[in-house]
């Protein structure tokens, strides 16, 4: 039970940093600005989840899959700076959230690292 917390909290978190964004955000707005301003916490999740699950078994422990896994460190980053500047929703959300999401961050690129290059 705890260690499937400790494996899949920081997902289950950008998931729910997500759904929250998305919840908050203006009904009025497009859907593709909804969804794009919300999407940096899934996205956390969906690395984490495709580097346990489906990294390939011949980029495991190389510098190969260190790289890769630092570039795709990059979509978050970036989904995260346009939710900030284009967010049609109250501020105050990013003042909550960003932080949560940045531990979500932290915790599943510290796993997901292990994962990669075993150490």
């Amino acid at each position: 039970m705890y260690s499937d917390i400790i494996f899949f909290g920081g997902a289950v978190l950008g998931l729910i940093v997500g759904i929250i964004y998305f919840r908050e955000t203006s009904p009025e707005s497009a859907m593709a600005i909804r969804l794009c301003s919300s999407a940096y916490g899934p996205a956390i999740s969906a690395i984490y989840l495709a580097t346990v699950f489906a990294w390939p078994e011949h980029l495991r422990y190389s510098s190969q899959a260190l790289f890769a896994l630092y570039a795709l460190q990059g979509l978050p980053l970036l989904l995260l700076l346009y939710s900030l500047a284009a967010y049609p929703g109250r501020r105050i959300t990013h003042v909550v959230l960003v932080p949560v999401a940045a531990i979500a961050w932290l915790w599943t690129f510290a796993l997901g690292y292990w994962v990669v290059h075993g150490k």
